[in-house]
């Protein structure tokens, strides 16, 4: 099921490229691209079912018609619905390299550990290294992973900045005004999350609710769960120690935002 999705994940980025290559077949490659996403939905239908999650499912049923109309509107040749397909195709072709390509989603999730430990170190927080991309304090741990980057996020934002028509200047602003301060806002996100989980701020709330943002999923879900399907272990960087003692199974996963069941605890920004 999951190579089923990430095919399907990849076609859907394919037809959004073509999409945005000027030409007659533009509506096409769109209308492609949208149906790509709804079928990725639509196959994620029984995991989301099993794990008792409702908002996935109606999302999955209303894209349906949202769809049709869609494609109604595209070969109507209707320009706001030009815009947003745009928008998707931007964010999507932004996203999809990091999450198809391990060397450079690993190296992207380096970059922000390694940044986020430089923070940590230059407020005096203790921690240690559980494993290249895991923090470890009080017994807890928090693991970065692609969604912990904040290029969903940018990617995003960028998608919707460039759906309009604008000038070279307008665009490289639009840039910078969203890709560094996402960024910024990101690196900080994690050091509060690291601070307040391990050290339990909110110990009446379970580890999901502490870190729960509002986050656009939808479009990057499945190429996401179909990387984490397919990445091989990180060796990680020189300079990240792990820790010598093994306090639970290396590796166990769960669900971003949710505690890990082994000792130590664990939890993902």
């Amino acid at each position: 099921m999951l190579l089923m999705i990430g095919y399907l994940v990849l076609a859907s980025a394919l037809a959004f490229f073509l999409f945005l290559v000027p030409g007659p077949h533009q509506r096409y490659a769109g209308i492609a691209g949208w149906a790509g996403m709804v079928l990725v939905l639509v196959a994620m239908l029984p995991e989301f079912a099993a794990e008792n999650n409702f908002v996935y499912p109606v999302i999955t049923l209303a894209s349906i018609p949202f769809l049709f109309l869609t494609a109604r509107r595209l070969l109507a040749g209707d320009e706001r619905v030009a815009a947003l397909t745009r928008g998707a195709a931007i964010a999507f072709v932004l996203y999809v390299p990091f999450a198809y390509i391990p060397s450079l989603g690993d190296w992207l999730i380096g970059v922000v550990t390694n940044q986020v430990a430089w923070l940590l170190t230059l407020i005096g927080f203790p921690y240690e290294m559980w494993a290249w991309n895991i923090f470890i304090h009080n017994g807890l741990r928090v693991e970065i992973i692609l969604a912990c980057t904040g290029i969903q996020s940018i990617a995003i934002m960028l998608g919707v900045a460039f759906a309009v028509p604008a000038t070279l200047r307008q665009r490289a602003l639009a840039f910078l005004a969203v890709a560094p301060v996402i960024y910024a806002l990101n690196l900080l996100r994690n050091v509060f999350v690291i601070i307040a989980y391990t050290d339990q701020w909110f110990p009446y709330l379970p580890a999901d609710r502490q870190q729960r943002r509002v986050r656009i999923r939808v479009l990057l879900l499945g190429a996401q769960r179909h990387r984490r399907a397919r990445r091989p272990p990180h060796p990680g960087p020189d300079r990240l120690r792990a820790l010598p003692a093994d306090p639970g199974p290396r590796g166990a996963r769960g669900r971003p935002g949710r505690a890990l069941p082994p000792r130590p605890h664990s939890s993902r920004p």
